[in-house]
């Protein structure tokens, strides 16, 4: 850079540089004095010509659209008028931060405090859309990474470093000629990126890395668990091991713990990741989700999510029917939502006027309705077939004398006959005198059945009636347990908030360490790659640092756990013990968001109470209800099977 801080842009206005507000590899940005709206980044080595024949172009190919999302080039800096080019002016993006602060948990936690699981779904979208805009007119990013995308605290997005981006002028076309290994697409790692032709497809891998880190909390999709394996990122993606994946088990790989699924962001969203990462997608340079697939995609799964009963912090896709984040804490996981948690709190629950209401619900009357007894005995029906004999042989009583008269006629001379008549008669006899008893025990018989049939119908109900009501008793029981424990949360919290003041030390040495972060410490042999694999297994900073812990994790051997380790001893050296330090204020604030997660959970519980036990007192009321028909039928057949046994 020129010693006086003055130079003159392509228009040939004169630029007085300000205050340096950051350095990177390529160059210093300044303040303009003359227009707050501008930057300048000016280059620390010389431009050749074809970097200043890029720029120049770019400087034409701004758009109004392009410009609301990236940080385009206005026009180029010279010393002097015509002179070479040595740096550019762009707008000045303010209030944003890197978006890998937005999706690192604890980062996140520091600076978006309230941001829930929505708030990450609608900044992939955010991204997805200035991705859309740049291809839109034509362009490619190329060096898509964490660090050339900024948020806003209020999820707005924009795009950095676009002086690198892939252009075409009018007659030719400008290579991006940079690129980082953890976000470079399969089929281009291990190529020297000065000589490749960038496509949207490309971008496209990068895109769904950058998604993928927003819904999956700073989670690598390539990064997991190999067994027996110890794997470097890059390998990983250029073999296509994608851990979160369908493929993932036939290299017996699983994501690193406390991760979220792969199918808990939504069945549609799996599915454009599993695109975007699969290995026919790199082969045939076609296939994943473009940035207008994803706005698209995005957009409905913001609108899908929904909030949890437990703990309204936590957000989701409706097409889960547990919450996904309460799991992964009750296996003993991070409160990835903290901030969110303690910001959804809230709300005015009167836990005596709820336990009054419960109170006065009656238990369900269990008892077996009477509605279809008479208490009158049915007519019994006489016995049809006797009664038949009877008339039968009323007619033929003066017909058979006749024929004993006449018989006894022809006795004499033919007894035989005689005595075959009067063996007929005995048998109509015999056969009357039987049909009797038959009958009755057929009698008994169906009376035997429906009283059966009845009994086991008012067993059947009574055995309904009693369930419904031991539901109820214990459903309140239950709400008296959560009302004790909810009156309890007072006292709770100024226990555990005593163990932060008698833990001081400890936890201001915790704090201290978690000032350091590994990607910003620049270790030897932790490139950003080996940064990616630490954060993928939750380790971000030296307080996250053991050597069974770094072990773990995949790319990093003795060596690399050594230079860890010792970087956790250098920044624990400098810790001083201050005995009047108050509580550190993110401590609190996870004591608080415990005891409002409880909170929540017990006021849900007991605002259903009431709800629940008028659900089961009419559930019992309808059985009741319900059984009467059938009872009535069931009584009155066996009022009638008892009457017609009484006529028998």
């Amino acid at each position: 850079m020129p010693s006086q801080h003055r130079m003159t842009d392509s228009a040939g206005n004169v630029i007085v540089l300000g205050a340096e507000l950051g350095r990177g590899g390529e160059g210093t940005v300044h303040e303009v004095a003359s227009d707050r709206r501008l930057v300048a980044k000016v280059y620390i080595r010389a431009v050749d010509s074809e970097k200043a024949a890029k720029l120049r172009v770019m400087t034409q190919l701004g758009t109004p659209r392009i410009s609301s999302f990236a940080a385009w080039p206005s026009a180029t800096l010279h010393e002097g008028v015509s002179g070479a080019t040595i740096g550019l002016l762009m707008p000045k993006v303010e209030n944003h931060a890197e978006i890998h602060r937005l999706y690192n948990p604890r980062q996140r936690l520091a600076e978006y405090p309230s941001v829930d699981w929505t708030g990450l779904v609608r900044v992939a979208h955010n991204v997805s859309a200035a991705f859309e805009a740049v291809h839109a007119d034509g362009h490619v990013i190329g060096d898509v990474n964490q660090g050339n995308v900024v948020v806003s605290r209020e999820g707005l997005v924009r795009l950095i470093d676009c002086d690198s981006f892939q252009v075409k002028g009018s007659d030719k076309l400008y290579l991006c000629e940079v690129g980082v290994g953890h976000f470079t697409p399969p089929e281009l790692q291990g190529r020297s990126f000065d000589v490749i032709v960038r496509t949207q497809q490309h971008d496209s891998f990068g895109l769904a890395l950058l998604i993928f880190h927003l819904l999956f909390l700073g989670r690598h999709p390539y990064m997991g668990l190999y067994p027996g394996k110890d794997m470097e990122l890059e390998e990983a993606i250029r073999e296509h091991r994608f851990a979160f994946g369908d493929e993932a088990g036939k290299w017996r790989l699983s994501p690193p713990p406390h991760s979220l699924r792969l199918a808990d962001a939504s069945r549609g969203i799996a599915r454009l990741f599993e695109s975007a990462f699969s290995p026919e997608s790199a082969r045939t340079g076609h296939g994943r989700p473009t940035a207008s697939e994803w706005v698209t995609a995005l957009k409905s799964l913001e609108a899908e999510t929904r909030a949890c009963n437990a703990v309204k912090g936590h957000k989701f896709h409706q097409s889960l029917t547990l919450c996904p984040w309460c799991a992964i804490e009750a296996q003993g996981g991070p409160m990835f939502f903290l901030g969110a948690v303690l910001a959804a709190t809230g709300g005015r629950f009167d836990v005596d006027a709820i336990w009054r209401e419960i109170l006065a619900l009656r238990e369900p009357d269990i008892t077996i309705p009477l509605e279809g007894t008479t208490g009158l005995p049915a007519a019994g029906r006489p016995i049809a077939r006797w009664v038949r004999i009877k008339a039968a042989g009323a007619r033929v009583t003066g017909p058979l004398g006749f024929l004993c008269g006449v018989a006894s006629v022809f006795a004499q001379s033919q007894p035989l006959f005689f005595a075959a008549l009067v063996l007929l008669v005995l048998c109509i006899a015999l056969r009357s005198i039987n049909e009797l008893p038959a009958e009755r025990r057929r009698r008994d018989s169906i009376l035997q059945a429906a009283e059966s049939a009845l009994a086991s119908a008012e067993s059947q109900l009574e055995s309904r009636l009693k369930s419904a009501q031991e539901r109820f008793r214990k459903q309140r029981e239950l709400a008296e347990q959560e009302r004790a424990r909810y009156s309890a949360l007072a006292s709770e919290r100024m226990r555990l908030l005593a163990a932060l003041r008698s833990e001081r030390e400890l936890n201001q040495k915790r704090r201290h360490l978690e000032r350091y972060y590994i990607s910003r410490a620049r270790l030897q042999g932790i490139g950003a790659n080996l940064v990616a694999a630490l954060q993928s297994f939750g380790i971000e900073t030296a307080a996250d640092v053991t050597r069974t812990k770094v072990m773990a994790v995949p790319g990093i051997g003795g060596v690399k756990a050594n230079t860890l380790v010792h970087w956790h001893l250098g920044c624990l050296a400098s810790f001083v013990f201050d005995p009047n330090q108050q509580i550190d204020a993110t401590d609190a604030q996870r004591i608080e968001a415990q005891i409002a997660r409880r909170r929540d959970e017990l006021e849900t519980v007991l605002r259903a109470t009431p709800h629940e036990l008028r659900r089961l007192s009419a559930q019992c009321e309808h059985a009741r209800r319900g059984a009467l028909p059938e009872l009535a039928r069931l009584r009155a057949a066996a009022q009638a099977a008892r009457s017609d046994l009484q006529c028998a």
